[in-house]
């Protein structure tokens, strides 16, 4: 999945950087059954590998549809 970066939250990522994602499905919250802690999976900027939040990135292809219907096409 293609994601742009709106917030670096401190994961050595760049502001409005695209990264390619995987979605995290093994990352269990201790404290919300059925819940994961991250939303995804990226290799950051300096090459770590680790688990993120959702809300640091929007989709790039949603992102594009919202700015075409703003623009009316």
């Amino acid at each position: 999945m293609i994601l742009k970066c709106i917030n670096t939250g401190g994961y050595h990522l760049t502001l409005n950087k695209v990264y390619n994602v995987e979605l995290c499905t093994d990352c269990p919250s201790e404290f919300n059954k059925g819940k994961n802690v991250f939303d995804y999976y990226i290799i950051n900027d300096i090459g770590t590998r680790h688990a993120i939040e959702s809300s640091l990135f929007i989709n790039l292809s949603e992102h594009r549809e919202e700015k075409l219907k703003l623009l009316g096409i």
